[in-house]
């Protein structure tokens, strides 16, 4: 009978220690589980910035005629392919405005055109059209330079030029030898001027 009884309590003292055991080891799942519900699942994130308005603007932005006095062929003859002359030049400027002072890390000037490289082409093609001459672009600061078509005009060409208020940027156009074979006749060409923003 002792011996029997002794089985039965180590019998139920183990399925006790084994309930006990199987309680505590579930705690750190209850405990894990209330740990989440605690904690946050969405987050708001604030964005902020600011939409700046042009710095400089072009006054005038309608197409504009700069008419070059007629020039001998002999003398565009003695050019050298790609080389201008200052022999009947013409100046020419844009006007802008500047809200403030501009930077070049705040705008750059552009120059689009017919053209490869700093020669505009001649785009008239009829019977009366000149032939290998076309027109070679400079910047008041720097009149021994081309500047380069399709490109982005060097900011030390203009940039002081954008001062707070009204000012002027002044350029220079040449006539220039595009071909080897020159012929006489009308010369005409365009380019674009244009203000980007960075």
């Amino acid at each position: 009978m002792f011996s029997v009884n002794n089985k039965g309590k180590e019998k139920m003292f183990t399925r006790n220690k084994m309930a006990c055991a199987l309680a505590f080891s579930l705690l750190p799942f209850i405990n894990t589980a209330m740990a989440d519900d605690t904690a946050a699942n969405s987050v708001e994130i604030q964005f902020n910035g600011q939409v700046k308005a042009p710095t400089c603007t072009i006054n005038d932005n309608t197409s504009h005629s700069v008419v070059l006095p007629e020039i001998n062929l002999q003398k565009v003859e003695a050019l050298t392919t790609g080389q201008a002359t200052a022999d009947q030049q013409k100046r020419f400027q844009i006007n802008v405005s500047c809200a403030t002072k501009a930077t070049e890390n705040d705008i750059q000037l552009t120059i689009e055109g017919n053209s490869a490289s700093a020669t505009l082409s001649n785009s008239s093609n009829d019977a009366e059209s000149a032939h290998g001459v076309g027109f070679e672009l400079f910047s008041e600061q720097d009149q021994n330079t081309p500047l380069q078509v399709n490109s982005v005009v060097p900011a030390s060409d203009y940039i002081d030029r954008l001062n707070q208020g009204d000012d002027n940027i002044n350029f220079i156009v040449e006539y220039a030898k595009q071909d080897a074979t020159v012929t006489a006749g009308n010369v005409t060409s365009s380019a674009t001027f244009a203000f980007t923003y960075k």
